[in-house]
């Protein structure tokens, strides 16, 4: 799958907002595990995440028990929940009309007059109990799929596959044996001119197979209940699958429900589209937004997206760098810092890379005199300015002539020395002067600016300055 396409998928689902047929919201009280609560589902794709143990599979079964369309499947969500007592009330929205469903203690108290088409897949069961089957229950492979057509694959979808699972299939089929309860899919491939299937076919395998299926079969404007799809697959494949989910949101208007565990499958979201469920005394509580950031710290989903900033020229590049190097190293470890040339250029990058880029934090990083002249808005990556009120090289060429000692001592060299490479520079534009100084004494650029910077930072004042700065780099990236 094409990065374009990827990217083009998540702009569209933000894009187009909320579907026309989804579920707005559950509301539980008296549920076993769970502090009451309420949870709307505000975007197309939204992820429950939280520790083992917090109930993200009884919320799964809640709605499960609010879908199920036969006895068999009743039976199923009753042997797999906690919701013989407790109140449910589940709104949802159908081609934009509103309809309620509730369930007090178990029993279907208020039906919806229409209901959306949901469908359930937990590969992390079912993958395994395929293979099983097939393994195990059947003597003849051939016998047992004579008389049904296979579901090939088309191109597209074994692109796709192959982008999933890191592998390159030249063909795919599905047998859907309806002769069993619950349906079977045996499952056949050839990769790399081997052919092999659902019995030697690894797990990771055949739950993107069998995904793959669920959203095949899917009707336009379903819903999607996927639980843990990432067990049995890589990190990469985690990611990968998402970005597929996204896509296949997009196309079949989909509204995806999804539990996890994985930072792939989160790492790409936006706050509106995580609902995270915390342990406390009283229960697993469903966290309020503003402590999405510690939460996902705390349970292994935080974000890693990278910071990209973008300086006016090479002195700001190269001052950025040096004071994140002395306040915060490990900030800038973790990012790419480029200059660019000039304010204008930063105010156009702001602007047109794409804010629904995810893995990257896009900050421009202006002279401390371009505040009042810079945009700020929220269709604009954020903006931040180095110290000061007026550019930093015109603030280290004053404090070189009115400090000369000072400059002098940090940079390493005699005053006297320092004053005879300098005296000649004083009618040079700041930006001009700081090359020419560093030539006059036989300094690198890196050498002189971080003995400039040094002999900057011991005033109190641009300490607290440079401090500042630094926080609110901390601020925006975070």
């Amino acid at each position: 799958m094409r990065s374009a396409q990827i990217s083009r998928a998540y702009e569209d689902l933000r894009k187009r907002g909320t579907r026309a047929s989804r579920m707005v919201s559950i509301r539980y009280e008296r549920i076993a595990g769970l502090a009451d609560a309420a949870m709307s589902f505000d975007a197309p794709v939204t992820a429950i995440c939280g520790l083992n143990g917090v109930g993200k599979s009884t919320l799964l079964n809640i709605m499960r028990r609010a879908f199920v369309s036969t006895e068999a499947q009743l039976e199923k969500a009753r042997s797999h929940d906690r919701t013989g007592t407790g109140a449910i009330t589940i709104d949802l929205l159908v081609h934009n009309e509103q309809h309620t469903l509730t369930i007090v203690d178990g029993i279907v108290t208020q039906v919806p007059g229409k209901t959306i088409k949901a469908i359930f897949v937990d590969t992390s069961l079912e993958a395994i109990e395929q293979q099983q089957f097939f393994r195990h229950e059947i003597v003849s492979i051939d016998d047992t799929i004579n008389g049904t057509d296979p579901i090939a694959l088309s191109d597209g979808e074994l692109s796709m596959l192959s982008y999933i699972t890191g592998k390159v299939y030249t063909s795919a089929e599905v047998y859907e044996l309806e002769g069993f309860v619950p349906l079977k899919y045996y499952i056949k491939v050839c990769e790399r001119d081997t052919v092999y299937d659902i019995r030697t076919m690894s797990l990771g395998e055949i739950s993107c197979a069998l995904l793959m299926l669920a959203l095949k079969k899917a009707p336009r404007n379903s819903l999607l209940i996927v639980e843990e799809p990432e067990t049995y697959i890589s990190p990469v494949a985690q990611a990968a699958m998402m970005n597929f989910l996204v896509v296949q949101s997009v196309e079949k208007v989909l509204s995806i429900v999804l539990t996890t565990h994985s930072p792939n499958f989160v790492r790409n979201l936006l706050e509106n589209e995580l609902l995270i469920l915390y342990q406390t005394s009283n229960g697993s509580q469903l966290a309020e937004k503003s402590d999405h950031p510690d939460l996902l710290r705390t349970i292994g989903l935080e974000s890693k997206a990278t910071p990209i900033l973008v300086a006016e020229d090479r002195l700001g590049r190269e001052l950025t760098k040096y004071l994140l190097g002395k306040f915060d190293l490990s900030l800038l470890l973790k990012s790419d810092l480029l200059d660019i040339g000039g304010e204008s250029k930063i105010t156009s990058i702001r602007e047109l890379f794409p804010k629904y880029a995810q893995r990257v934090v896009l900050v421009g990083v202006y002279d401390g005199d371009q505040k009042k002249q810079t945009e700020e808005a929220e269709s604009l990556w954020p903006a931040v300015f180095l110290p000061g009120a007026i550019p930093m090289e015109e603030a280290l060429k004053r404090m070189a002539f009115q400090e000369p000692e000072r400059t002098a001592r940090h940079i390493g060299i005699t005053s006297q020395k320092f004053s005879i490479g300098n005296h000649s520079l004083q009618g040079l534009d700041p930006h001009d002067w700081i090359y020419d100084l560093g030539n006059n004494l036989g300094l690198s650029f890196d050498q002189l600016l971080r003995g400039l910077l040094e002999a900057w930072l011991e005033d109190e004042t641009n300490f607290n300055q440079a401090e500042e700065f630094i926080r609110s780099l901390r601020a925006v990236t975070s």
